[in-house]
């Protein structure tokens, strides 16, 4: 997911992630895991709010994820 810069702060990444997070319950899913660019600090810090944590990484992604229950 990426958001442009003129449109950060705005509230839009956290309404873009909800609704995935909505898209997903429905169709089961347990867990969500993700790449982020580990220059990327905004987007490491917004993900770690909503309570992804750093599995690992590659190259030069972090790798983050986050369990859902069912």
């Amino acid at each position: 997911m990426i958001v442009k810069p003129d449109y950060t702060r705005r509230k839009i990444g956290s309404k873009l992630l909800e609704e995935a997070e909505r898209l997903m319950a429905r169709s089961g899913v347990t867990e969500l895991i993700l790449y982020v660019h580990h220059e990327n600090k905004v987007g490491v810090s917004f993900y770690r709010k909503k309570g992804f944590i750093c599995k690992g990484n590659n190259d030069d992604h972090l790798i983050m994820a986050r369990k859902y229950e069912t």
